[in-house]
């Protein structure tokens, strides 16, 4: 990587994407003690939790940001003016509430999701080997604040020996799709959201990949026309790509840097599991007291890769924690997020007498 980095912080993120060890109860409560002070709405909500650099010695006593926070405010804690932002769905409440992630700089998001993308979707891959990927997606010229795409675009960079989209604004591109599924004569990657899946099997394909060929999928049934459960949807997938197909879903969002994956290719666990700068718990939805392993709460995530906005969040999604990885059980229901709800009616009080939020 050819960029520069004068900010120790950054170097140092950026020497842990590529394997240094690290201390992370240290970096956690040093990167909060940097956001606290440079995004105002967090420093206000924090304050309102009376929990501050000064009081807090451990990093599991770090508030935990509600991702709804995005919607209303500004979280970004950059040093100068965002570069770049991407937005999230606003499928839910409409485009006037899209929340935006915002970044100083793109090249430490990029270089935190390669490494992690290889080594749960790509660990069969010989060094220096590519492998044809098939993106159901749109693509970034497309969507351009859409963090999928971006994502995407960044593996296909690193990863792809040839790539194509075969989402666009007028939805699936079924016959290039099914004529690229054809011609394929070694294993191939088919990289998108759950329901542009679901588009595919509903559409009758039925095609015999080559053995090694992979599905990754995202989620994504959120507003959409029909959900099925993603054991049905892997089912559904085979019969129309193979019995042989190998499916990972990535847990992420657009409020992260950082993506959790099924061990599927790794050590053929379904749980998921995520890379060293991340820590995920789960915490009772009433009191976000965090719960024991294998009981279920909402999930709560440290991401140190989030430099640039908030490195803990607190999720509206129902997981329970394993010794050997995580699942997700779903969306919390609005009679089960009750702590959520709290801590978001928190940081709105925090928050009413700021002008617009803008974490100045």
């Amino acid at each position: 990587m050819t960029a520069t980095w004068s900010d120790p912080l950054a170097a140092q993120l950026l020497s842990i994407f590529s394997g240094a060890p690290f201390a992370f109860s240290e970096l956690a409560l040093t990167l909060f003690a940097r956001q606290y002070e440079r995004c105002a709405p967090y420093r206000r909500y924090c304050d309102a939790r009376g929990k501050t650099p000064e009081t807090v010695t451990d990093w599991r006593e770090i508030p935990h940001l509600p991702v709804t926070a995005f919607k209303h405010a500004r979280i970004y804690s950059g040093e100068g003016q965002p570069a770049h932002y991407f937005e999230t769905s606003g499928t839910t409440q409409g485009a006037e509430r899209r929340g935006r992630h915002y970044f100083e700089r793109l090249d430490l998001y990029r270089a935190c999701s390669r490494p992690v993308f290889r080594r749960f979707v790509l660990p069969d891959l010989p060094d220096g080997a590519r492998m044809p990927m098939l993106m159901l997606a749109q693509s970034p010229a497309e969507n351009p604040r859409s963090s999928l795409s971006w994502y995407l675009s960044q593996q296909a960079e690193a990863f792809a020996a040839e790539f194509d989209w075969y989402v666009d604004s007028h939805g699936l591109r079924l016959s290039a799709l099914e004529a690229a599924l054809r011609q394929a004569e070694g294993p191939v990657a088919l990289l998108g959201t759950a329901f542009a899946f679901v588009h595919l099997v509903d559409s009758g394909l039925r095609v015999q990949l080559p053995p090694g060929s992979r599905v990754m999928e995202t989620g994504g049934f959120k507003g959409k026309s029909r959900e099925v459960s993603r054991d049905e949807l892997y089912r559904l997938i085979r019969q129309a790509l193979g019995p042989d197909v190998i499916c990972i879903n990535q847990y992420g969002m657009c409020e992260m840097s950082s993506n959790g994956y099924d061990q599927t290719l790794v050590s053929g666990s379904p749980r998921k599991a995520v890379p060293e700068w991340v820590r995920i718990r789960m915490l009772d939805p009433e009191t976000l007291a965090e719960v024991p392993p294998g009981q279920p709460g909402m999930v709560a995530v440290t991401d140190l890769a989030n430099l640039y906005s908030c490195a803990f969040l607190l999720t509206q999604d129902i997981g329970v924690q394993y010794p050997d990885g995580f699942e997700i059980l779903g969306r919390a229901p609005g009679a089960e997020a009750r702590g959520c709800s709290i801590a978001m009616d928190e940081f709105l009080r925090a928050n009413q007498q700021s002008s617009g939020g803008d974490g100045a």
